[in-house]
């Protein structure tokens, strides 16, 4: 009702300068949020899974390298104003779905494990 009413001093908008202020909802929805870092680009993605699915841009994860073997790069959670910085993270993205008119990708993410190998990255903060 904000934007079409035409008293516009008394509908507004909410403004979140501090992440504790907001609902429950948008404090939820922000912790699956989190800032990437490639070798070319930062961008932000979404996770949509409890199991490390990640939604973010196409052209963040570059092309055509990361959508045919995968490729890594880091990410920081929490990275909201309001909220303590979280140190990096490097994981291994593989997308699993590529849309590039819409310019989207899901990716799995993977943790590196010491042997060598991956493990599906947990995420218990993700998009509902």
């Amino acid at each position: 009702t904000a934007c079409s009413s035409p008293d516009l001093a008394t509908n507004r908008l909410p403004h979140f300068n501090d992440l504790t202020a907001a609902t429950p909802a948008i404090q939820a929805a922000a912790r699956a949020v989190v800032l990437l870092r490639t070798a070319g680009a930062s961008a932000t993605g979404s996770f949509i899974s409890p199991s490390g699915l990640l939604l973010t841009n196409n052209h963040v994860l570059g092309v055509p390298v990361c959508p045919i073997e995968g490729c890594a790069l880091q990410i920081v959670r929490l990275h909201q104003r309001g909220s303590p910085p979280a140190p990096a993270e490097t994981v291994f993205a593989v997308p699993v779905a590529v849309d590039e008119g819409l310019d989207m990708t899901v990716a799995q993410l993977y943790s590196p494990e010491t042997d060598g190998s991956r493990k599906t990255l947990e995420r218990p903060d993700y998009l509902r």
